[in-house]
C-alpha cells in the first residue's frame, strides 16, 4: 500500500497459494515473467503504475505473465492502475480480466489472451494492423488486432 516502489530483477516469479492486491506505488522489472500455478492474483489498484516487461530471449523468451493449464475461471483486475506499461505476453485464459475506472495500459508490443475482456471506464483507441496474419484469417474466424 502507498507509494512503495518495487523492482524486479530478471527472472520468473511464481503466484501461488493466495496473491497480491497492489494499493499505490510502482512496480518495474525488466526480463521479468509472473506465473500464476493455480488462481491466485495479482490485482492493481489506487494509481498504480508498473512498467513491466518479458524477457527476451531464453525459455520465457515474450512471455509477462502466464498461467497452468486447466484453471478454473477467476479474475484478474485492473482498479484505476495509471501509467501501465506491459511488452509481452499476458495469457491467461481462464481469467476474467476487468479494466476500471480509468485503467490505463499503453505497449509497444502486446498480446492479451483472457477468457473474458470487461471494459469500464476505459478509453481504449485501436489502430487495425497493416499485416495480414501469417497464413490469412486467424482459426475460427476470430479477430486479430496487431498493432
Amino acid at each position: 500500500n502507498g507509494t512503495n516502489t518495487v523492482t524486479f530483477k530478471p527472472g520468473v516469479y511464481t503466484i501461488k497459494g493466495g496473491g497480491w492486491n497492489v494499493n499505490g506505488g510502482s512496480w518495474t522489472g525488466s526480463g521479468v515473467t509472473f506465473y500464476f500455478a493455480d488462481t491466485s492474483k495479482i490485482q492493481f489498484n489506487s494509481a498504480v503504475s508498473g512498467t513491466l516487461s518479458a524477457p527476451t530471449s531464453g525459455a520465457h523468451s515474450g512471455i509477462l505473465f502466464y498461467e497452468a493449464a486447466g484453471l478454473s475461471k477467476s479474475a484478474f483486475i485492473l482498479n484505476d492502475s495509471a501509467n501501465t506499461k506491459w511488452t509481452g505476453l499476458v495469457y491467461l485464459p481462464s481469467r476474467n480480466a476487468t479494466y476500471n475506472s480509468g485503467a490505463t495500459l499503453t505497449s509497444p508490443s502486446l498480446t492479451l489472451v483472457f477468457n473474458r475482456l470487461i471494459l469500464n471506464s476505459v478509453k481504449w483507441s485501436l489502430t487495425p494492423s497493416q499485416r495480414a496474419p501469417s497464413g490469412g484469417q486467424t482459426a475460427g474466424g476470430g479477430v486479430r488486432l496487431v498493432e
